[in-house]
């Protein structure tokens, strides 16, 4: 059976689009994506798709531009869409040029389809592609899951992305090419063992294949096992995964008492499952190290714990409560002390206020009437202005008249008092760093004004809570 027609049986068997689904394929010039670009050309009309073109050119080789122009070319003289994309960074990259270029690529696919109601993308990986990746992620000790490689059908966000020519060889493709007189660029990056994917695929798999023959198939058979045993382990361990985790507004969080009673193995695929999870919703993959250090995390003895994951994901842990989330860089507190003057109040940032009154003094804030607030009285000697800040190293604060104290941050400790509450937290203070308020969770003793009172005064704190 020839090429083509093995294609087109998987198209009628797989059904992934009608004569109306608008497709974009991916299209570098080289012999592989001219090849899928023919094949879908040739399918009959009663199969084929609205077909467009995309072309990035990452300007990484002095042919860059010539590909761009027979490309344009050609989809003029086929009467096809044709989208162009290129890539001004792409020239000066030092490091890690195949995933910066990767990264790009699929940000540009998104945004064509985004511009142009496409709504699925093709892109002309093989299974000489699958055999290496597969390896790669061998090699780079990669987590068990990931070895299962890429898939034929894949929901992006903005697209379902797929790979129809991932059962078929690179040979085969070469020899549809010449066969159907299709042009085609060679990429001489391609062989350019500087990147590890050629170094793979012109070193690592060729000694390979000299020991075994058939490692390219023993590679993709590898990884269909374990796509197998993946969909039966997430089947078996999804109603626990459910229970332990859950994602609302961004964030995942985790039952970390109801963790903890699972077995090793629960464990170690509960964690499997939310990376996956956390692959599709970010498009970060972890390492098996990272994901480790996140289950002795979760069964540790210590009750605080932050490990900062990628591009500003941490997961955090105080206590029983474990959130994994992205940090927000804090901008509501411009200013770290402040002094207040009496019978005033002060925004200390968009959704926080303050205020030093007289206790007979008119202080109420009218116009955030679904803020929380917060009120003691004191007795000061006669004071005209207090302080407002952050925590500091060293600050006590006292609990009766005998001068007991207690260090604030022992207080947070055995209080169970999460780490951004803390992080959130004001102390309130005289001028001579006397602790009136830890706000908003404990008054000091001096704050008791009935027996220390010589003139009584009321502190007042508003906040807006996330929502």
């Amino acid at each position: 059976m020839s090429l083509f027609h093995q294609f087109y049986q998987k198209v009628l068997q797989s059904k992934w689009w009608d004569t109306e689904t608008k497709v974009l394929v991916a299209v570098s010039g080289g012999v592989d994506s001219m090849v899928l670009l023919h094949l879908m050309q040739e399918l009959p009309d009663s199969v084929r798709p609205q077909l467009g073109v995309v072309h990035i050119n990452h300007q990484l080789r002095a042919i860059s531009d010539v590909e761009e122009a027979f490309l344009r070319d050609y989809c003029q003289a086929n009467h096809l869409p044709f989208y162009r994309r290129k890539w001004q960074e792409g020239p000066f990259v030092l490091s890690h040029v195949e995933q910066k270029a990767r990264d790009f690529r699929y940000s540009m696919f998104e945004e064509v389809v985004r511009e142009q109601g496409y709504e699925q993308v093709l892109t002309a990986h093989h299974l000489d592609d699958q055999a290496e990746t597969v390896l790669m992620r061998l090699m780079g000790g990669h987590r068990i899951g990931s070895l299962s490689g890429m898939v034929e059908f894949q929901e992006r966000d903005y697209f379902d992305l797929i790979r129809p020519l991932l059962s078929f060889r690179k040979e085969a493709l070469y020899q549809e090419a010449l066969a159907e007189n299709i042009a085609f660029f060679e990429d001489e990056t391609n062989r350019d063992t500087i990147y590890y994917r050629n170094r793979v695929r012109h070193e690592f798999l060729p000694q390979m294949t000299q020991e075994n023959p058939k490692i390219t198939m023993h590679l993709t058979q590898l990884a269909e096992q374990i796509s197998y045993g993946k969909e039966i382990v997430r089947n078996a361990i999804r109603p626990l995964y459910e229970q332990v985790f859950s994602f609302e507004n961004g964030e995942w969080r985790i039952n970390q008492p109801l963790f903890v009673t699972a077995l090793k193995s629960e464990q170690f695929f509960l964690l499997e499952e939310w990376s996956s999870e956390f692959l599709t919703e970010t498009g970060l993959a972890l390492s098996q190290p990272l994901q480790k250090q996140l289950l002795a995390s979760l069964n540790s003895e210590q009750p605080h714990c932050c490990v900062s994951l990628k591009k500003e994901w941490v997961f955090e842990r105080s206590y029983e409560t474990v959130k994994i989330h992205k940090k927000i860089k804090k901008e509501l507190t411009p200013f770290q002390v402040k002094n207040v003057k009496l019978n005033s109040g002060m925004y200390l940032n968009e959704r926080e206020w303050f205020g030093f009154f007289e206790i007979d003094h008119e202080s109420e804030l009218t116009n955030h009437l679904n803020w929380q607030k917060f009120e003691i009285m004191i007795g000061l000697p006669d004071t005209k202005e207090i302080q407002i800040r952050k925590k500091q190293p060293g600050d006590r604060i006292r609990f009766n008249q005998k001068g007991q104290s207690k260090r604030v941050s022992r207080y947070f400790i055995d209080e169970k008092i999460a780490q951004d509450a803390r992080e959130d937290s004001w102390i309130v203070a005289t001028l001579e760093q006397e602790i009136i308020w830890l706000v908003p969770f404990r008054e000091s003793y001096l704050s008791i004004y009935n027996e220390t009172a010589k003139i009584q005064y009321k502190l007042i704190y508003y906040k807006q809570w996330d929502k």
